[in-house]
């Protein structure tokens, strides 16, 4: 018994500030539990709210833009196919397959880059003259 004696005064001494840290602990998790019980219910603790990413109206917005923008480019594309022959006759053979503006935000001086199967070419626009 004496050698237990000092063991037993270090257990109680250390559990007279920790139990009261203990105790204030476990009413601060409860009062949280509360909190978000109220919030979000008891599906949402448990993780049974589906969560919606994103509305399904955008992807549908995003799709008509989509096809917009393609049909657009396809366009381009065809006019650009049809300016290249009338250019340069010899490239009749090849298939043009992209086309990219190099100065979008220039609407006076065009740089166009054509991408066809067999060549890249650069076609240097000139100012236009307001008439």
């Amino acid at each position: 018994g004496i050698l237990l004696l000092p063991a037993g005064l270090i257990k109680g001494t250390l559990g007279v500030p920790i139990r009261p840290i203990a105790g204030f602990l476990e009413c601060a998790s409860k009062v949280s539990q509360g909190f978000a019980l109220l919030c979000l219910g008891k599906e949402g603790i448990e993780g049974n709210i589906p969560h919606r990413v994103r509305a399904p109206d955008v992807f549908q917005e995003q799709a008509q833009l989509k096809s917009i923008a393609e049909s657009e480019h396809e366009g381009n594309l065809e006019k650009w196919k049809d300016t290249l022959v009338k250019l340069a006759p010899e490239f009749q053979k090849d298939t043009l397959i992209h086309y990219l503006d190099l100065d979008p935000a220039s609407s006076k001086k065009r740089n166009t880059l054509l991408f066809t199967k067999a060549h890249k070419i650069i076609l240097i626009g000139c100012r236009e003259k307001k008439q």
